[in-house]
């Protein structure tokens, strides 16, 4: 009697035949063409430390690790993608290399999530990191690559959606909020777009979750500020000693002094954060061409007594891209588009292309300044993108059909 079959594994597909034909060709082309903008290919392992594409990717990428612990004993994972592996080779062998660092590479990634869309967990992604360069011109760089390797396959009718994490992230800051607190604003962001839900509605969820402090706690926050910690002990017992005569429950008065402290500490403005709610909330419907979409965004953040100077590096990028290969008319500002990988500080975009049913998002990439130094290196300012080769391969199929 034959045993029975083994078949293969939910989203994991065998390349053969004209895929395999094409997918070789495309990823020799880019490979070629990276190499001729002076990006040197490199090889990282399929496998490596857990902690490697945990410690910054956030929550949505480490949700889809394939993670185990291997026969030595060592939690490891599966590559989700090439950065962090490209990083840490950077920072292991800083002293090999100049300033700045243009790497490109190819291989298969995974990554275990839903299959309700059809996707793959298995996929080749090709790519390039620029380490050690900032400002405009490097992102015009990164840009210009990645849409000028789709030029090389012949590849037309692509848009790229560009959004700025850094520019949130400075709006977020300049309200003073938490780094808790931001994320968030960050998780709701399409929430605030598709307006489906309130300010209120968030600053009382954020209340619930502790973020922010309630109301009597926020009317003592300029106290704790403008006195000092022991003054506000002694503030807080006094108000105390005049309204209750014994300890609450099993909580002495010094307990609960303590207890308002930490929370003073740890927690944020509600007014603060409505008010970045609101001016979040504005910006994240802006979506449109450059030339029409920034003169609205600098409305919006002078409606909001914000400095307008924080789009100045939008606009530089504007500025250049369009003598970089990549023409502004196919160019899409969408300051509500934040990819799901939590180390992206500035620029972040992804480029989609014509498919049979509908756009078809076929890469993407950002700035990603504080990985290298998280991950153990210097403070080096770093950019990169990925494409991934089945949907390319898929897409440049449907149009010779």
């Amino acid at each position: 009697m034959p045993s029975s079959q083994i078949l293969s594994l939910p989203g994991m597909a065998d390349v053969t035949g004209g895929s395999f034909e094409r997918s070789a060709k495309i990823v020799d082309a880019l490979g070629a063409y990276y190499a001729r903008r002076g990006y040197a290919p490199i090889n990282t392992p399929i496998v490596e430390d857990a902690e490697l594409f945990v410690r910054k990717s956030g929550g949505e990428l480490s949700g889809m690790l394939y993670t185990f612990d291997d026969p030595g004993g060592n939690r490891v994972s599966l590559r989700p993608e090439f950065t962090p592996s490209v990083i840490r080779h950077y920072i292991e062998h800083a002293s090999e290399f100049g300033a700045p660092t243009r790497l490109s590479y190819s291989g298969p990634v995974f990554r275990y999530h839903s299959l309700d869309d059809g996707d793959l967990r298995q996929f080749t992604q090709v790519g390039t990191e620029l380490i050690g360069l900032a400002g405009s011109d490097a992102d015009a760089e990164i840009l210009s690559i990645a849409c000028g390797g789709l030029g090389e396959l012949g590849l037309s009718g692509w848009t790229i959606r560009i959004g700025d994490t850094g520019l949130l992230n400075r709006v977020l800051d300049a309200h003073g909020l938490s780094d808790a607190t931001k994320g968030f604003v960050f998780a709701h962001l399409d929430e605030l777009k598709a307006a489906s839900t309130s300010v209120d509605r968030l600053v009382a969820l954020a209340g619930e979750m502790g973020l922010i402090r309630a109301q009597g706690e926020d009317d003592l926050a300029p106290v704790a500020t403008e006195n000092g910690e022991e003054a506000t002990r002694r503030f807080v017992r006094d108000m105390l000693s005049d309204s209750v005569s014994s300890p609450v429950g099993r909580r002495t008065t010094d307990q609960i002094v303590e207890r308002l402290l930490r929370k003073l500490r740890r927690a944020d403005s509600p007014d603060r954060l409505a008010s970045a709610l609101s001016l979040v909330a504005d910006l994240s419907k802006v979506s449109g061409a450059p030339d029409e979409a920034l003169p609205v965004v600098e409305e919006i953040l002078r409606a909001h007594d914000t400095d307008p100077a924080s789009i100045d590096g939008l606009r530089a990028l504007f500025d250049v891209l369009p003598g970089r290969r990549a023409p502004l008319s196919n160019v899409v500002l969408d300051l509500s588009f934040v990819p799901g990988i939590a180390y992206y500080t500035g620029i972040v975009f992804e480029i989609s292309c014509d498919g049979d049913e509908g756009p078809v998002t076929v890469g993407g990439g950002g700035r990603y300044d504080g990985l290298v130094r998280a991950l153990g290196g210097e403070d080096v300012p770093a950019m990169g993108f990925a494409l991934r080769i089945d949907r390319v391969v898929d897409t440049m199929a449907s149009r010779t059909e």
